[in-house]
Formats: structure tokens, sequence, C-alpha cells
């Protein structure tokens, strides 16, 4: 078996960032943006081959301007869905005894091409999906890293892992796939890194692979699919499905030959696919690995940097109109801090640009929600804010969903700790405040840490001491904790990504571990015939 090392390559290396910084990827996202293909018509993939579903028509729409439509397709019926699944499993033999390293090449790749139509894929991420250039280039970058890390990692860690072996007796271990398929259903909100990760992980180590992605990323997760189809993918090994998931999603969990589920979305959906998973007992017991969301905290100390503070909490809270699962959604703020922070925190919202992401020109900071009931959700929770008594709303701007879906951006100071603006992850540009007494640090942290969620969070001061006494406090409030940075923004490969609790299984997206998730190792010994007992 020919390793990493071996085949004479390096360690990937993060993808760096281009826009306003290489100036001919500027122009080339300017162009994209000026000549965008709008209407365009996608399909299922399934064994290869493009399939027009059976069902009802699936849309999605700019939420910068709802009238303008990016994508349309055709929902899978239950019986095509079925047909995924038998493509992908008569296409598992071959592509599980491929060399690892011949599976790599392929996602690397894919990689190359996918960074050729750099410019393409981030306007349509602007476009479909409401994320500002940086964003979107964000989006990019991470997806890249995935590729080109999950490959190297089992290579270098997980293959080359081996027992012991003493004279007269080898032990072999044999990274075998999960038996069945995997179902990989992917959100939205970051449908090109997370889109991509969950179907190609699982297939990195020997796995073939259900794709259902979100219905507001159709044309995005297409452009994906023939990216990786060019690169070389065979059929069947990936079968991309549209469809909803009460008829689609339903139809594969239940399905006799499910090996693993492999889910980024909201809690509900997540419990649900979770469940209806864990009941899938025919022929074993499905792997299920899931992210579901957070309910991300700022825990300041007296000492923390002011600015630093404000900012976090802006840059955090609201890049791409807190539709995170990392997002900065609650700080606790001491009470001699407070009067300054809220000054910073203010001017700064003050400042932010919303509109039109796709007007370069106008660098706006944050643009629409992703959908009507996206909107009215986050609404609900302003207005349920606005006529609590506990809860006063410092700053915020008219929604109007005429257009565009926008909200925000909102800050609301809360008294009282059970209020859900608080407590429930909302999804979108609303930040609440707890102001504590500097000399009620035990309580405060007790009310951080109660949350179920716990995903991210952000200690800010400057006394190692304290933030060292303060991080044992929060550690297991969150899967990621950042000091004196903001809760968003993890990289692959430098911090690896999940949280436990409502927010997922914690298996370290952008980690060896993870891949270790997609296989299920047989052990042979083997002696010699010679051995005389």
């Amino acid at each position: 078996m020919v390793m990493f090392a071996e085949a004479g390559l390096t360690k990937p290396t993060n993808e760096p960032y281009l826009y306003k910084v290489d100036p001919r990827f500027t122009a080339a996202l300017r162009k994209e943006l000026e000549q965008f293909e709008y209407d365009r018509e996608v399909y299922s993939i399934i064994n290869g081959e493009r399939v027009r579903g059976g069902g009802a028509e699936l849309i999605s729409r700019e939420p910068c301007n709802h009238r303008k439509v990016i994508a349309r397709t055709r929902m899978v019926t239950p019986e095509q869905a079925r047909r995924a699944v038998e493509a992908a499993l008569a296409a598992k033999e071959e592509w599980e005894h491929q060399p690892p390293l011949a599976r790599a090449q392929v996602f690397w790749r894919a990689a190359q091409i996918l960074r050729e139509r750099r410019a393409k894929l981030v306007a349509i991420t602007m476009k479909e999906v409401g994320k500002t250039a940086f964003e979107a280039e964000a989006d990019f970058a991470e997806m890249i890293d995935f590729l080109m890390f999950n490959p190297y990692w089992a290579l270098t860690f997980v293959y080359p892992l081996q027992p012991e072996a003493v004279p007269g007796e080898t032990n072999i271990a044999t990274w075998r796939p999960l038996r069945g398929f995997v179902l990989a259903v992917t959100p939205w909100n970051f449908p090109l890194a997370i889109g991509t990760n969950l179907p190609t992980a699982p297939a990195i180590m020997g796995n073939t692979v259900v794709w259902k992605p979100s219905s507001d990323a159709i044309g995005l997760s297409y452009l994906v699919m023939e990216a990786l189809i060019e690169a070389g993918l065979p059929p069947g090994v990936i079968n991309l499905v549209y469809g909803s998931g009460s008829v689609v999603g339903q139809e594969l969990v239940k399905h006799p030959q499910l090996g693993g589920i492999h889910f980024t979305g909201s809690l509900e959906v997540g419990r649900q696919l979770y469940q209806a998973g864990a009941a899938n007992l025919e022929r074993g017991f499905p792997r299920i690995v899931a992210e579901c969301g957070g309910k991300d905290f700022l825990f300041a100390l007296p000492d923390a940097d002011l600015d630093s503070l404000a900012w976090a909490i802006v840059a955090g809270g609201y890049g791409y109109q807190g539709q995170k699962c990392s997002a900065c959604s609650r700080s606790y703020i001491p009470k001699s801090i407070w009067p300054k922070v809220k000054e910073r925190l203010i001017a700064r919202l003050e400042s932010l640009k919303v509109g039109d992401v796709s007007d370069l020109a106008a660098e706006v900071e944050m643009g629409a929600v992703i959908n009507a009931p996206s909107w009215e959700k986050i609404n609900g929770y302003i207005e349920a804010a606005r006529r609590s008594p506990s809860c006063k709303i410092l700053y915020e701007r008219k929604a109007d969903k005429s257009v565009g879906y926008y909200i925000g951006p909102v800050l609301i100071q809360v008294e009282d700790h059970s209020q859900p603006v608080i407590q429930e992850e909302i999804f979108g540009p609303v930040h609440a405040v707890f102001v504590y007494p500097d000399d009620r640090l035990e309580e405060a942290l007790e009310l951080c840490r109660s949350s179920d969620f716990a995903l991210t969070g952000s200690i800010y001061g400057t006394d190692v001491t304290k933030i060292t006494y303060v991080h044992r406090k929060l550690i297991h409030a969150a899967g990621n904790l950042y000091i004196n940075d903001k809760c968003t923004g993890a990289m692959v490969n430098r911090q690896w990504f999940g949280g436990d609790g409502w927010s997922g299984t914690n298996d370290k997206a952008g980690s060896p571990f993870h891949l270790l998730r997609w296989v299920s190792p047989a052990v042979t010994k083997w002696v010699s015939p010679h051995r005389v007992a």
C-alpha cells in the first residue's frame, strides 16, 4: 500500500483568501456577478447520470432579491431515492478496493478543478445563500481544505495504524468502510465547505454515499458534483438527490442497507434523523455523525480589552447575518465595563452596511437571511423580546422583506436569563447581553454553562490566572473555545470543529479522528504454517 510520504507528497496548507488580495481574482469575481446566469436547471445525479426528478418542482431564490430564481429542479420520488441507494451499493465493492492513494487523488483533482472555478463558485454562493464576498470566500477555502486535508489524514494517520507483530505472527488491521451506504444530509449555510465534506469524507474512506443537499442550495451542490465527476469519481460512489427531508430523507433513513448518517442542520431535524437511524437495526448499528448548531457565547472579565471585545461580538454575532452554528448569540459582560462596551457595540452596529451582497462597490457587511420562514422565525423572537419586561432592545433596524429578507442587526439586553432570546438558537442577527455584577462571577459562569448546546465560546480578559480559571469552568460549555478571539472561523487542521450536548456528536471535522467514524476495522492474525505449538 503506497502511503502519503512514499508518494512524494507534502502536507497541505490552508487555502488562502484572494478577494481584495489578488486583483485578478477580484476582477474575475466582479465579472461573474455582472454576468450572472439566473434560473439554471439542475438535476439529481444517480450512478453518474443526470436524472430529472419525478416529484414537485424545487426552486432556490436569491435572499437579497427573492424575485430572482437561482436554480430549479424536481424532487426525486421515493423510487428514485431507492435507485440511488442501489447505485451506491453496486459501486461499493470496486470503490472500497481501490488503493487509498487512488481514491485520494480523485479528491485532490476535484480541489484543483474547483480552484479553477473559484470566481464562479464564490459568485453563486453570494447569490444563492446571501453571503458577502468575504464569507463566500471563507466557505470556498474551507471546502478546498477539506478536500486536501481529509485524504492527507487518511493516508498518514488512519491507514498506517497497525497492531503489533511478533516473530512468527503478523497482525493486520484492514480499515473497512461501513456496511451498506452512507446518507449525507447537508445544510444551506455552508454549502461549499460542509456541503462537500459531508459526502466526501466517508467516500475517501471507501464508503459510497447518497447525498441530499439543502433545498436552498441546489445550484451550488450541482456545481460541486459536476467537479467531482470531472475529477474521475466513479459512477455511484456519490449520488446526488434533491428532495424534501420528510419524503426523501425518511425513505433513505429507513432503508435496510443504511450504514451511516452524516448530518449538519437544525437540532429538530438532527434528532429526527438520529432517532430514525438508531431505530434502523436491520443489519447492525448505523454510524451517526451529527452537528446540530449552538447557542454560542462570549464571556468577558473586567480586564478585557474593550475594543477587541466589541469587535468579537459584532464580527462573531452578525457575520453572515448570524446564520452560523458558531455565531456569537449571547454574551456575559461585567457591570463595571458594560457602559463602555455598550457604547462601542452600538457604534459598530450603526456603521454596519446592510444590503445586497452582490454590490461589491458598496462593501456590504450584512445581507439578507436565507428565506421567508427564517425571516418570520427571527422576527418572532424579536417581537417576543419587545413584549417582555425583562428584555430591552438597545439597537435594531427596521426589518423589511419587500425585496429581500432583511433583518437587523438587533442587540438586546436581558435581565431574566430564562428568556428565549438568550436560551434558544435563533440563527439570525440577534445578540443577547446579560450584564453580571463583578462580585458574582460564579453565578455568571453557572448561567453561561447551563445551556444544553455546547459548540463554541469565547473568553475575554488579560489576567492569565483568571482566564485559566474561567476556561476550566467553561471547558464543558463548548467543543471549541477561543481566548481573546471571536467564536467563529474555525480552520481545517487548526481548530478541529464540533460540540456535544444538543450541538452534536463532537466528531471534530477537519481532524483525523473524524475519518475514523467512517471505517469499521477488521484485524487478522496470520501465523506461519510451520510454527509448532
